[in-house]
């Protein structure tokens, strides 16, 4: 038991610690505090030019490999607050009111942002085994509806998706609830 205490001190002291070699830390402040100061002074104006030119998905190095490799969840606990930021600067456009930020406007505005980010894709792997946990996992996607659009995998992973991408969204309901008698017997 003392271990894992161990293992999750060290854990956390590596995620509040903002220095690595891994990614621009200086630079990545610099940015939270600028996207805060301006939503908090209810700078509409800025929010959006700020959002608009720093879109992009791997800045300041947040998405190196190396930074997402020391904790079984998460990452830099800067990294987290700066997407926390982020989001909370999306909300506030998307929040607000026609006569600052028009309908059409908006919907511009977020197709740029999605497309400067790209989308998320899910690939489920090989192995016999892991084809429950395939399941288990499009499962959970799918009653949260947060299901990406590209679904891809290898050996048994790629049965699961071509069973799960073959399907209307309205029939998906009736193959888990199938697949989930299946499995269960």
């Amino acid at each position: 038991m003392m271990t894992y205490i161990f293992i999750f001190i060290d854990m956390k002291a590596w995620k509040d610690n903002i220095h690595s070699n891994h990614y621009d830390y200086e630079y990545i402040i610099k940015l939270k505090d600028e996207f805060r100061k301006a939503r908090e002074a209810n700078n509409h104006k800025l929010v959006i030019h700020l959002v608009r030119t720093h879109a992009v998905r791997d800045i300041g190095g947040i998405n190196n490999p190396e930074l997402y490799k020391n904790c079984y969840l998460g990452t830099k606990t800067l990294i987290e607050d700066f997407r926390k930021e982020f989001i909370a600067c999306l909300e506030y456009i998307s929040d607000l009111p026609m006569d600052k930020f028009p309908y059409t406007q908006k919907l511009e505005f977020f197709a740029e942002t999605r497309h400067a980010f790209g989308r998320s894709a899910l690939l489920l792997s090989g192995g016999a085994g892991l084809g429950l946990y395939h399941f288990g996992v499009l499962k959970i996607l799918f009653e949260e509806r947060v299901i990406p659009r590209i679904i891809s995998g290898s050996s048994v992973g790629s049965i699961i998706a071509s069973v799960f991408c073959t399907r209307k969204m309205d029939e998906i309901d009736q193959v888990m609830f199938l697949c989930e008698k299946l499995l269960i017997n």
